[in-house]
């Protein structure tokens, strides 16, 4: 009976590791679906301008220690709040301009054209 025990720990354990592996993985091929990558830095949006295709995808990052939201003039989409090593993306499904800031900081502007 202790033989079984231990063999049935052993492969709740291999199974963890595997689903584990698993998300990492996946997590690798979310990040690589981003199209373009803007940081957050020193209360800038860095490149503070895009030009990308229609259906392409922007990630923000936040490296900043402070709390930073992209949103749009226009409404068109708006992050949650983003802290330090926290990201969001979006995709731009229609052409035009849209100009963008941080909700918190206002000052912190941004523009993104889909062609």
């Amino acid at each position: 009976m202790k033989n079984k025990t231990i063999i049935g720990i052993a492969l709740l354990l291999l199974l963890a590791a595997c689903a584990k592996q698993q998300v990492s993985s996946s997590e690798t091929v979310a990040e690589t679906l981003a199209d373009f990558t803007v940081t957050i830095k020193n209360f800038k949006f860095v490149p503070d301008m895009l030009t990308v295709k229609e259906g392409q995808t922007i990630k923000w990052v936040n490296e900043d220690d402070a709390i930073h939201t992209v949103e749009a003039n226009n409404n068109a989409f708006a992050s949650p709040e983003l802290f330090k090593g926290d990201s969001w993306t979006f995709t731009f499904n229609k052409k035009g301009a849209y100009e963008y800031i941080c909700g918190i900081h206002p000052t912190m502007k941004g523009k993104v054209v889909v062609e």
